[in-house]
């Protein structure tokens, strides 16, 4: 812990970037929703000890108004101690039943850091597609800079009209709108970060160029993964045999329960100055479970439970299968999107961009056409970041669902 700090404030001084294993420590560190999922283990952790004990013994105090005059002397004030025990085994069975539930809670801690670790990535992953585009952004008005200052040195000698700057000029404020746009979002985006790692990170250069090399599994090994690793589907198996322990708690509820204890009478002494033995009994009592229909009913709700846990398991699993299907067909189209703009369209439409400029400069073609052939530029360059940006994007879903790929 001392050298994770020791790295950070490093860092801090030489506004070095900062590495994603780095950040991804002080999101578990420092995030308020991880801490509030683990405390909760924590709690259900001690719990287990409570589930486990006897029930308190129960004193109780008796002060007779008038005494119980007998042949050995007035009985004056009696004392009880009694001590429940529930029917044999109900101890262990809420022993087991808090085990579970402090084990379920782990899983849901676990998925908490997993869904904390996702909202970092994706958070990343969504300020990087935001730098790329202001870059993107910052060159194509570059370009419509130099274009309008070669349009303004071809209106002296009559070869450029007003309505061609003019309309360069329209391109260009709207460029500096969308800039102006985008560079604004970089604060909440920041924001968004630094509530996930739970303190400020000003001063930090935050890692950037993500990319995944690794083949995607195929559907059958991220299904297994799915079922060997997400803590979501593992809370809710253990929810599940929870509920079959509570089955067996409520059929112990119509079993008696005993109860031993003793009493002591204080016996002050007689007219004569003698007495005998204060009296001390033991006792023995136990309850009559004799409404059946109420202990019926209890029995019934927790196997219904037991039925709604199993349903729910499936539904958890069903998701994944549903899930699992739009992840890959995501993926799929977002790398034939790189392929195509990346390996074809990005380099032909550069190069028909050049083509149609020095055109331009020798009046083969029109203002029009090298205004619009930026536009097709811009739109693909966007398009190709935002497709590298979904795949990834979509990776971290998946791995959130089955663990690292």
């Amino acid at each position: 812990m001392v050298i994770m700090v020791l790295n950070f404030f490093t860092l801090l001084a030489s506004n070095q970037p900062i590495a994603m294993d780095e950040l991804e420590t002080l999101v578990l560190k420092n995030n308020p929703d991880i801490k509030s999922a683990f405390e909760n283990w924590r709690a259900a952790v001690s719990s287990i000890a409570v589930a486990r004990a006897l029930p308190d013994p129960r004193f109780s105090y008796t002060e007779f108004i008038e005494e119980v005059q007998t042949r050995v002397g007035p009985q004056r004030r009696k004392f009880d101690v009694n001590q429940m025990f529930p029917w044999f085994g109900t101890l262990d069975l809420r022993e087991d039943k808090a085990v579970v539930m402090a084990a379920a809670l782990e899983q849901r801690m676990e998925m908490v850091r997993w869904q904390s670790l996702l909202e970092l990535k994706l958070s990343l992953y969504e300020e990087n597609l935001l730098e790329r585009k202001i870059s993107i952004e910052q060159e194509q008005l570059q370009i419509l800079e130099n274009l309008e200052e070669a349009m303004r040195g071809k209106m002296s000698s009559g070869k450029a009209n007003l309505a061609s700057i003019l309309r360069v000029q329209v391109e260009r404020e709207r460029l500096k709108d969308d800039l102006v746009g985008l560079e604004s979002a970089r604060k909440p985006f920041r924001k968004n970060i630094e509530k996930v790692v739970g303190q400020g990170l000003e001063g930090l250069t935050l890692p950037q160029n993500y990319s995944f090399t690794n083949a995607i599994p195929e559907a059958e090994a991220l299904r297994r993964a799915f079922v060997q690793n997400n803590p979501r589907y593992k809370a809710s198996q253990l929810m599940e045999s929870q509920s079959l322990v509570e089955v067996s708690i409520a059929k112990n509820m119509n079993k008696p329960e005993l109860s031993l204890g003793f009493s002591w009478i204080d016996t002050g002494k007689t007219a004569m100055g003698t007495g005998g033995d204060d009296p001390l009994a033991v006792m023995f009592s136990m309850s009559l479970p004799l409404w059946q229909s109420k202990n019926s009913a209890r029995v019934q709700a927790s196997r219904e439970n037991v039925a709604s846990m199993h349903y729910q398991t499936a539904s958890v699993l069903n998701q994944f299968e549903a899930q699992l299907e739009m992840a890959l067909y995501k993926i799929d189209e977002a790398e034939r999107k790189i392929k195509l703009y990346g390996e074809s369209l990005l380099s032909r439409t550069k190069n028909a961009f050049e083509s149609v400029k020095q055109s331009h400069e020798v009046g083969n073609s029109s203002f029009q056409d090298v205004l619009d052939t930026q536009r097709v530029l811009l739109i693909l360059s966007l398009g190709y970041e935002v497709a590298k940006t979904d795949r990834v994007k979509t990776i971290a879903n998946l791995e959130s669902m089955v663990g690292p790929l």
